[in-house]
């Protein structure tokens, strides 16, 4: 099916109400009238329902774990994350347009801090279950700041410096 593609990652453990939003006719029917028209749902271990409302043009395909989300991730135009640290970095050095959920059932969230500093530098967009309809219609997404490329040599620039080695 052509149109573009929803990558959705929910890391290691359940996020059944971003999941069963996700599957939602007003979910499906706003991604539609974005064109986008597959989605794909990296579940881990919540039940994934797939019980769609009766659309025609969404093709959507789910799965618990995979041992690399790498093609999901490359095949994606838009990644929804939760706010794992890897699941963000790997999005942002890619340069695909993010969306990350807060996970609000989670006890001492630490994750969150990196997604809203993120945020407020406008590299990917940090929301809640409840706001993501309207963030995905505010399409804010499109307009974010690439992420630095990754220099793996200044670590060692830095080191020469301060031995004196340059």
């Amino acid at each position: 099916m052509s149109g573009k593609s929803i990558f959705v990652t929910v890391g290691s453990t359940s996020f059944h109400s971003l999941t069963a939003l996700i599957t939602s006719q007003p979910f499906l029917q706003l991604a539609s009238s974005l064109h986008y028209h597959n989605i794909t749902v990296q579940h881990g271990t919540g039940t994934m329902g797939l019980q769609l409302a009766e659309t025609s043009d969404i093709r959507l395909e789910s799965y618990d774990y995979k041992p690399s989300l790498q093609e999901d991730y490359e095949r994606a135009d838009l990644i929804i994350s939760h706010a794992g640290a890897g699941s963000i970095l790997e999005s942002l050095r890619l340069e695909k347009p993010l969306i990350v959920v807060i996970n609000d059932l989670l006890m001492d969230n630490h994750q969150s801090e990196l997604a809203i500093e993120l945020h407020q530098q406008k590299y990917l967009i940090c929301t809640s279950v409840s706001n993501l309809l309207e963030t995905l219609k505010s399409r804010g997404y499109e307009t974010l700041k690439p992420f630095p490329r990754h220099d793996e040599l200044a670590f060692a620039r830095i080191l020469d410096k301060e031995l004196g080695l340059n």
